[in-house]
């Protein structure tokens, strides 16, 4: 329920209350006398009476994941790997959101502080057809972009995943003949236990080959 914290559902289970229906069947004065004002609202919503502002703002525009690296990475298999995550992560949001990504940009630099070393910087974009926020498809653009632009002998610090061209899912068009429809409701399905285990258990309990972090070299600082 909205409102219903750790801390307010163990006094909810103090005074007898497991469920919303239990909430919604107790008088109002005797809620607002136990409770404060959000799960008064919280009932009030319950019983049919809107008390909680709707946002009307759309979904966001854009969903990325950067991460300055604490050891410099030069091997592109560890890159592959923050890379990876950093597209999983953004397909993750956009589930939460039901939104999905119809372009991706992933970008790469090195250490520009390091000026005893060789500097090196670039970014690739792609279109995303059709539009989706299917993890292994999200992260295979973004190993393939990956490879356009790594290049051996530069230690890189900085790498990201933004996708860009957030469209809501209701407004999208599916079609009954889509190539490759079925390969993808089997891995929404995935996901979705995926998503499910990670929220349990914790972060990045279940993911996806290409997302296994490889140890940065020794020595990269």
């Amino acid at each position: 329920m909205w409102g219903v914290g750790r801390k307010y559902r163990e006094r909810l289970r103090r005074q007898g209350i497991a469920t919303a229906l239990d909430l919604a069947q107790k008088p109002l004065q005797w809620v607002a006398d136990r409770f404060p004002q959000p799960i008064v609202n919280t009932y009030r919503e319950l019983n049919g009476i809107d008390c909680i502002a709707m946002r009307s703002e759309g979904p966001s525009k854009s969903v990325s994941n950067t991460r300055t690296f604490p050891k410099m990475i030069e091997r592109f298999e560890q890159l592959e790997a923050e890379v990876s995550n950093f597209a999983a992560d953004c397909s993750a949001t956009m589930r939460r959101q039901h939104t999905r990504g119809k372009a991706m940009l992933v970008f790469v630099e090195t250490n520009h502080y390091r000026t005893d070393l060789p500097q090196y910087n670039n970014q690739a974009v792609c279109r995303i057809e059709p539009p989706t926020n299917v993890s292994a498809e999200l992260v295979d653009y973004a190993v393939r972009l990956l490879r356009g632009i790594y290049r051996q002998g530069f230690r890189y610090k900085r790498a990201g995943v933004s996708i860009t061209s957030v469209v809501s899912e209701c407004d999208m068009q599916r079609s009954l003949w889509e190539e490759g429809a079925e390969r993808r409701r089997r891995q929404q399905r995935l996901d979705a236990v995926a998503d499910s285990l990670n929220s349990q258990v914790g972060r990045g309990t279940v993911v996806l080959g290409a997302q296994l972090r490889q140890q940065p070299d020794d020595g990269g600082k």
